[in-house]
């Protein structure tokens, strides 16, 4: 997914401002291709994939896949439907169960894995709302994914002002700009305050 989900985000940048180029996006199709093929086969019976090449799935990784599934789907390319709905269905049905004392990393693997699913159409409003009840233990990122999510499922426009807002007043100023920063590194969810930035930049969006 690596491999070309950050080309994909390039390639339509460059279509949306006005500066296609038809040597990359050919380059993009070749890649892409080969990827959707790659993703497939490594699919576990269970409808999610692994890290590696174990056949225990894991639910940060099918999130992951999952993502650039869609965003493969949304740049105009065809993914295989049995294949993405098998994975939501791993996804929903292995859902981690939070306690008050988990650590932040798990929220926020949480809340990522909540905003996939917003953007597969299967909001799981239950997990969200728990979420939300304990945003104080989410970190920026975590909640930039989930006010994205309920702003997807268009069910609660108050928990997104909410969320919104905690962001807003988390904004570190400065004469150069704005950026947003966690209060500890979440290595377990491959996440950089640089990261946060980005996503926090994408919810606003």
């Amino acid at each position: 997914v690596s491999r070309f989900l950050p080309n994909v985000a390039a390639v339509r940048a460059l279509e949306l401002a006005g500066q296609p180029s038809t040597e990359l996006r050919a380059k993009l199709d070749k890649q892409v291709s080969a990827a959707l093929q790659r993703i497939y086969a490594r699919q576990i019976y269970d409808g999610g994939w692994n890290w590696w090449d174990g056949q225990e799935s894991d639910p940060q990784t099918t999130a992951y896949v999952l993502l650039g599934l869609i965003e493969a789907r949304a740049a105009g390319y065809s993914i295989n439907e049995t294949t993405f709905s098998n994975g939501v269905g791993y996804l929903n049905a292995n859902l981690p169960e939070l306690s008050p004392n988990d650590a932040e990393w798990q929220y926020n693997r949480q809340a990522f894995i909540t905003y996939v699913l917003a953007r597969a159409n299967e909001f799981p409003s239950t997990t969200a709302e728990f979420l939300y009840d304990n945003r104080g233990h989410l970190g920026n990122y975590g909640k930039a994914y989930l006010a994205q999510a309920f702003f997807l499922d268009g069910s609660s426009n108050t928990r997104v002002k909410t969320l919104m807002s905690d962001l807003t007043s988390a904004a570190v100023l400065s004469a150069a700009g704005a950026h947003w920063e966690e209060g500890e590194t979440d290595y377990w969810n491959w996440n950089t305050d640089l990261r946060t930035t980005a996503i926090v930049l994408d919810t606003f969006v």
